[in-house]
């Protein structure tokens, strides 16, 4: 299925079962606000591209 081999896919089920008490691990939740921090300051700058990208856009004469 989507071209991907069923080995891989059972290898990588195999990987994620075996990561995933990790990852709820009280110590792992101390890294999320990093992560959510991270993640903000990305939205942030897609929002300022997309921004920049509408004025160019108007400012081309190519309004959508």
């Amino acid at each position: 299925m989507f071209g991907v081999h069923s080995n891989f896919v059972g290898s990588w089920h195999k990987f994620a079962l075996d990561l995933l008490p990790e990852l709820f691990a009280p110590q792992a939740a101390a890294s999320r606000p990093a992560v959510d921090s991270e993640k903000g300051e990305f939205y942030r700058q897609i929002g300022q591209m997309k921004v920049e990208m509408d004025f160019l856009k108007k400012t081309n004469g190519q309004l959508d």
